[in-house]
């Protein structure tokens, strides 16, 4: 029961964040903006995180949980993107320690991947 409340909370996370999530896969090739994504959304969590007393101040107080679990949800969402973010971050960081990658043939006519040139 608990994994499934955890699933249904994780999936309106991904929901209050879904157009950053599209963002992100129209920047993914583009170290630089994904970089400027990652730290926009840090700072609107931050930006969030320290107006939430004012703005809980002017809610009437039957609708303060509500809004407490808006700002919860959408926090959290952005928080997991901005994670996910810096994962791709990394791996174009790793990209360039390597002097950028380029596939090549092998002898049999695959495409050689990053990950087949890690063996042995």
């Amino acid at each position: 029961m608990q994994s499934l409340l955890q699933g249904h909370q994780r999936l309106k996370e991904q929901s209050a964040v879904l157009g950053d999530a599209v963002e992100l896969f129209e920047r993914i090739a583009d170290s630089n903006a994904l970089v400027a994504m990652r730290d926009r959304l840090l700072r609107n969590f931050k930006s969030r995180e320290e107006m939430l007393d004012q703005e809980l101040e002017h809610v009437p107080a039957e609708q303060r949980l509500e809004l407490l679990n808006f700002v919860q949800t959408r926090a959290i969402g952005e928080l997991r993107l901005a994670a996910e973010v810096q994962e791709h971050i990394w791996q174009w960081k790793k990209v360039d320690l390597h002097g950028g990658f380029e596939p090549h043939s092998e002898a049999d006519g695959r495409v050689r991947t990053e990950s087949s040139n890690c063996s042995g």
